[in-house]
């Protein structure tokens, strides 16, 4: 098995926990993410990437439907996250698939805010008065930072690209911890853009590529995963040596750093995919994460010296 190279894989639900997704189809088939990693390491998400996360695969890319909102939640930046939990932190990204009449988006703060009156307004009941609001539609795209308060009214179905963070902290309740990395200025309206719309980051990066023809792809020179997903119609993925993979829409396919060159082509109609992969990092960044399984990310209520202000 070790021999063998590495394949395009559709990836499978996420309801057990995204680092336990399936691999579906193949000699992999049925095996974890988490186990794809031990075994293959930087054959998977490719040496730099590897060099940066280690074991744990760098990002989570799934479908989510909130039928009934999403409690309100804050995620710290990768320095906080490091510093307390031995843990990424969490940098995430929306695409709306729809959303219901009447659903909204919190994000982020009106005007500027200070720890008290935010305290004040979410322990009272009066989130509404500081939390900026927006009305999403289908196509829209909107990047949340680190530190920025989110939250979902209503119901809205859509596509969550994050880093693998374990930590999310729902407000109010735990908001004591999260008081020092909320971002207290305004949301920039500018965050909400209608596709396409592309986010580039030293955690990940996601472009929308339109399918019209065949699309020739090097993925020898970047050296780097890629998460494909199906946004519009179905599409077709053809490696060096001619082997085939078809991935209908709303399908996930991981392409593993190992592949090397393929080409993407519309399986029958025009098609639009969403990619996402970590661009080669500079040794000037500050975090390095090596996926150590005795992380603390589960414990998310340190005490109050544990705090980086």
């Amino acid at each position: 098995m070790e021999d063998k190279k590495l394949y395009p894989m559709r990836l499978l639900g996420t309801e057990r926990g995204y680092m336990e997704t399936l691999i579906g189809g193949g000699w992999l088939g049925g095996t974890s993410l988490d186990e794809l990693m031990e075994l293959y390491m930087d054959r998977v998400t490719g040496e730099d990437v590897f060099r940066w996360y280690g074991l744990l695969f760098p990002v989570q890319m799934r479908r989510l439907r909130f039928e009934e909102g999403m409690p309100l939640t804050v995620h710290p930046g990768d320095e906080v996250a490091q510093a307390r939990y031995d843990a990424l932190g969490k940098e995430k990204w929306w695409y709306i698939l729809q959303a219901a009449p009447g659903a909204r988006l919190q994000l982020g703060l009106k005007k500027d805010c200070d720890a008290t009156t935010l305290w004040e307004a979410l322990n009272g009941g009066k989130a509404g008065e500081i939390l900026h609001t927006v009305t999403p539609r289908g196509g829209e795209a909107y990047p949340i930072p680190a530190g920025t308060i989110h939250g979902i009214e209503g119901d809205i179905e859509l596509i969550e690209v994050c880093q693998s963070s374990e930590l999310d902290f729902r407000l109010p309740e735990m908001l004591e911890d999260a008081l020092d990395f909320i971002d207290y200025r305004p949301y920039k309206k500018e965050n909400g853009a209608v596709a396409p719309a592309l986010l580039q980051l030293p955690q990940f990066s996601i472009s929308r590529l339109p399918l019209s023809q065949p699309l020739q792809i090097r993925g020898a020179i970047t050296d780097a995963y890629t998460l494909l997903y199906a946004l519009e119609g179905a599409f077709t993925l053809t490696t060096e040596n001619g082997e085939v993979t078809q991935v209908p829409q709303d399908g996930i396919l991981l392409v593993p750093a190992e592949v090397g060159d393929y080409k993407l082509a519309p399986a029958g109609s025009d098609c639009t995919l969403l990619a996402v992969t970590t661009e080669r990092r500079e040794e000037s960044d500050d975090i390095t994460y090596q996926g150590d399984p005795d992380s603390d990310a589960d414990k998310i209520q340190p005490g109050k010296a544990d705090r980086i202000s």
